[in-house]
C-alpha cells in the first residue's frame, strides 16, 4: 500500500464533535441551558454550538489547530506549510468573526485549554441578553 499524502491525511482529521466540543456540550446540559444547536450551517464559519434565536456563536477552538498563545506550536517538518497553515486557520477564524459580528451575531471564541466555567458563564450572560433564559429550573452549572 503507498503511504497516503498530505492532502489525503488531512482529509482524515476531523471537525466536528471533537472531544472539547463535546465537554463544553456536557457542561450546557448539565447546567440545564438548552436551545442551542450543534455544528450550525449555514451561518459563518460553522459554529460548534449556536442559540439561533439569541444570535450567539460559540467555537471551541483546539490549541494546536487555531494557534493558541499558550499551548500552540508549529511542527519542525515542514514548517513552512505549517506556519501558513496554522497562520490561514487564525485569518480565517478573524474574518468569520467579522462576518458573525457584522450579522448580529455575538462570538463566543475559546482555547481548549481555557477556563471552562469563565466561558460558559459568558455564554450564559450571552444568551439572558438575548431575552430568554433557558436555563432549566434547579438545573445546577458545571
Amino acid at each position: 500500500m503507498a503511504p497516503m499524502t498530505r492532502p489525503e491525511i488531512m482529509a482524515r482529521i476531523g471537525g466536528k464533535n471533537t472531544r472539547p466540543e463535546r465537554r463544553f456540550r456536557a457542561m450546557l446540559r448539565v447546567a440545564g441551558i438548552r436551545g442551542w444547536r450543534c455544528n450550525l450551517r449555514g451561518v459563518p464559519g460553522t459554529p460548534d454550538v449556536a442559540f439561533l434565536r439569541e444570535r450567539v456563536a460559540v467555537f471551541v477552538d483546539s490549541c494546536f489547530w487555531h494557534a493558541c498563545p499558550v499551548h500552540g506550536r508549529t511542527p519542525k517538518h515542514d514548517a513552512d506549510f505549517w506556519s501558513w497553515k496554522l497562520r490561514a486557520n487564525s485569518e480565517r477564524d478573524a474574518r468569520v468573526d467579522g462576518e458573525l459580528a457584522s450579522s448580529g451575531w455575538r462570538v463566543v471564541r475559546f482555547f481548549e485549554c481555557g477556563d471552562w466555567k469563565e466561558v460558559l458563564d459568558e455564554v450564559l450572560q450571552h444568551v439572558q441578553r438575548g431575552g430568554r433564559v433557558r436555563a432549566r429550573p434547579g438545573g445546577g452549572r458545571a
